[in-house]
């Protein structure tokens, strides 16, 4: 059960998922207070959590970065892309910045990947192949 609590009157909304409380909070705010910004209240979003890299191998699900080779462990959707993007922010400060598909692309190349053009992420099923390869040597 998800719960959003108006601060204004003191009401508790609770929908079985995020996108009917959403529709709720919404729905609440036009009819019971009328001409007040929604910004004045709080948002609908799921808690991500950022996880830190670390040294280690990496495993199938998992991301390494081809900077400095620290790791992540398979994550949940949202913290994995949450945690991607604090990292490659991290290694490639500024105008530096590379995308999770050219930091995979690299990654991919290292452990012995065919060549693969600028901008093109490898193919998930060969990505993990090479991994499980680069594993068992």
């Amino acid at each position: 059960m998800n719960v959003l609590f108006c601060h204004l009157c003191k009401v508790m909304l609770r929908a079985a998922t995020l996108n009917k409380l959403g529709l709720k909070r919404n729905n609440h705010i036009n009819r019971t207070h009328k001409g007040v910004s929604h910004d004045q209240f709080y948002t609908v979003r799921p808690r991500v959590s950022i996880v830190q890299s670390a040294p280690g191998r990496l495993m199938v699900g998992g991301w390494k970065c081809s900077m400095c080779l620290q790791v992540f462990p398979p994550l949940p959707h949202s913290s994995r892309l949450a945690s991607i993007d604090a990292h490659l922010d991290n290694c490639f400060p500024g105008k530096q910045r590379i995308s999770n598909a050219e930091n995979c692309r690299r990654v991919f190349m290292t452990m012995g990947g065919c060549k693969i053009p600028r901008g093109q992420a490898p193919a998930p099923k060969a990505f993990s192949t090479a991994v499980q390869t680069a594993n068992n040597q």
